[in-house]
C-alpha cells in the first residue's frame, strides 16, 4: 500500500491502524489548495476494521459534518428495517401509510426509494426561491408538492427527487410510532455505538463554508438530507451494513438491485437508498451528498468489506480522494475496467438526435434558431461568431448520454460532446412546450 508509517489509536472505542497512504493526503491536499476548503476528513475500512481515520484542515478525526443525501441511506435502512420484521412491503402502495396526499395513491415504497415514482423535487425550487430560510414540516413540504402534476407515471422514468423521501421519512413514522430521529437513534445509531450522529447540529460540528449559499433552515433537509456525522460513526455504519448487523444480508442486497433507466451518471445506477457502480470484478455500492458549505461521499465494496468515507466542508471535488483510496487499499480496483464512465443508457434517443443537430448546426454556422424560445433566440452569437468559438474543439463528432434531471422548466439533459480535438459537457433545457430553453458548453 506504499504505507510509511502506522499508529495505533483509540477512537471513540473503534482501534484504528492509522496508516499514513500518501496517495490519500496527495488528493487531499490538492483539494484544500484548489478548492479552499476549510476541512476534510477521511475514513478508510478494510476488511470490516477502521484502519485510516484522519482530518485536513480546520477539524479533528472526531469533527461532524452535514452528510447531506447520505441521510437517504438512513431513511433506506429505516424502511428495510420495516420490511424485514414484515412491518411494510416494497411493493405497498403509498397511500397504505400516507392517505391523505391522493396524488401519490398510485406510486409503491420501491418507486419513492429508486426515484422513479414521478413525484416532483421540492428542494431545488425551495432553495432557489429562498424558501428554505423559514421554518418547514415534512407534512407542510408534502402539501406543497401534493396538487402538481407527477413529471412521469410511476415506474416509467426515473428523477432524483428529495420529496419521495420526505414520504419514506412519513411512513416510517406512522409505522413505528416514533418520529424519524427517534426512530433512527434507537434502531441505527445507539446500536452501532454512533454517539456523534444526530439528525440536527450537533456541538463540534464543522461550520459551513457556504461557497455556494446557505444551506438555510435545516427543517427543509427532514429524512433526505438533516444527518450530521462523523468518519468513525459512518465507518460504524458501512461495517454493520456490509456484515448483515443493522440489516439482514438479503435486505442489503435487495437495496442494490438497480433499475436499467435509474441512472444518475454514465456507468451509476440508482438502487434502492444507494446508487450501484457494477465492475467485471467489483461492485461499489456509494451514496454522494452534497448542500451548500459542505460534501460528502460514502463508498463500499461489500465483496472486500471495504469503504471509503469523505466529509468536508467547502467545495469540493470527493472522487480524487475517493479514487485515492481504492487505489492503496483495493488492487483490484487499478484492472477494473467497468467502473469508468459507461454510456449504455439513452433515455431519449429522439432529443439526443435534436441536440446533435443543433451542435453541428452551431459549430459550422448554421444554427436553427426556430427550435429556441425567443428570448434565448435573440441572445445568443450568431453564426460567425459560433463558428470561431467552436474553432479550437475541432470537428463535431458525436454525442454521449450523461444524465437527465426533471426541472421546474422541463427537462436538463447533459451530454458528452466528442469532438476531434476535446470533449466538452453539452447541456440542454427542453422546456415543456418543446422548446430549447438552455444551450450551453462547458
Amino acid at each position: 500500500m506504499g504505507a510509511t508509517a502506522a499508529l495505533c489509536v483509540a477512537a471513540a472505542g473503534i482501534a484504528i491502524a492509522q496508516t499514513f497512504d500518501p496517495a490519500i493526503p496527495d488528493a487531499l491536499k490538492a483539494q484544500l489548495e484548489s478548492k479552499h476548503t476549510a476541512a476534510v476528513a477521511v475514513g478508510v475500512v478494510v476488511n470490516g476494521r477502521l484502519v485510516y481515520a484522519r482530518a485536513f484542515g480546520n477539524a479533528g478525526t472526531g469533527t461532524t459534518f452535514a452528510i447531506g443525501s447520505i441521510t437517504k441511506m438512513f431513511t433506506a435502512v429505516s424502511i428495510m428495517q420495516l420490511a424485514s420484521r414484515g412491518q411494510l412491503s416494497l411493493s405497498d402502495p403509498v397511500s397504505k401509510y400516507v392517505p391523505e396526499y391522493t396524488n401519490f395513491a398510485s406510486m409503491t415504497i420501491r418507486q419513492l426509494m429508486n426515484h422513479t415514482s414521478g413525484i416532483p423535487n421540492y428542494l431545488d425550487e425551495a432553495v432557489a426561491l429562498g424558501k428554505n430560510a423559514a421554518t418547514t414540516t415534512p407534512s407542510a413540504i408534502l402539501a406543497s408538492i401534493a396538487a402538481r402534476p407527477l413529471d412521469f407515471q410511476p415506474g416509467t422514468d426515473w428523477n432524483y427527487s428529495n420529496t419521495g423521501y420526505v414520504l419514506l421519512g412519513q411512513i416510517v413514522e406512522r409505522i413505528s410510532g416514533l418520529a424519524l430521529a427517534e426512530y433512527e437513534k434507537r434502531n441505527i445509531f445507539a446500536p452501532l455505538g454512533m454517539s456523534r450522529t444526530s439528525a440536527a447540529p450537533v456541538a463540534g460540528n464543522a461550520p459551513a463554508q457556504a461557497f455556494k449559499g446557505d444551506p438555510g433552515n435545516w427543517s427543509w433537509y427532514y429524512a433526505d438530507g438533516d444527518i450530521f456525522s462523523n468518519v468513525a460513526d459512518l465507518a460504524r455504519f458501512d461495517i454493520a451494513l456490509m456484515a448483515g448487523k443493522v440489516l439482514p444480508r438479503a435486505f442489503f442486497e435487495e437495496m442494490q438491485q438497480t433499475v436499467p433507466y435509474a441512472t444518475l451518471a454514465p456507468g451509476l445506477r440508482d438502487g434502492q437508498g444507494v446508487f450501484v457502480a457494477e465492475g467485471r470484478q467489483l461492485r461499489i455500492v456509494s451514496h454522494h451528498g452534497g448542500m451548500a458549505g459542505f460534501r460528502a461521499d460514502n463508498e463500499m465494496v461489500p465483496a472486500k468489506d471495504f469503504a471509503v468515507v469523505v466529509l468536508g466542508n467547502g467545495s469540493y471535488d470527493t472522487t480524487p480522494i475517493v479514487r485515492a483510496a481504492l487505489k492503496a487499499y483495493v488492487p483490484s480496483y487499478s484492472r477494473e475496467r467497468n467502473l469508468g464512465p459507461q454510456f449504455d443508457y439513452d433515455p431519449a434517443p429522439a432529443v439526443t438526435s435534436r441536440a446533435a443537430a443543433l451542435l453541428a448546426g452551431a459549430s459550422s454556422g448554421h444554427l436553427d434558431r426556430s427550435q429556441f424560445e425567443p428570448l434565448i433566440s435573440i441572445q445568443l452569437p450568431t453564426d460567425e461568431a459560433m463558428v470561431k468559438q467552436f474553432a479550437p474543439l475541432g470537428r463535431f463528432e458525436r454525442l454521449q448520454f450523461v444524465s437527465k434531471v426533471y426541472v421546474q422548466a422541463g427537462l436538463y439533459y447533459v451530454y458528452r460532446a466528442v469532438f476531434t480535438h476535446r470533449t466538452v459537457a453539452l447541456s440542454i433545457v427542453i422546456d415543456k412546450p418543446g422548446k430549447v430553453a438552455a444551450f450551453s458548453i462547458t
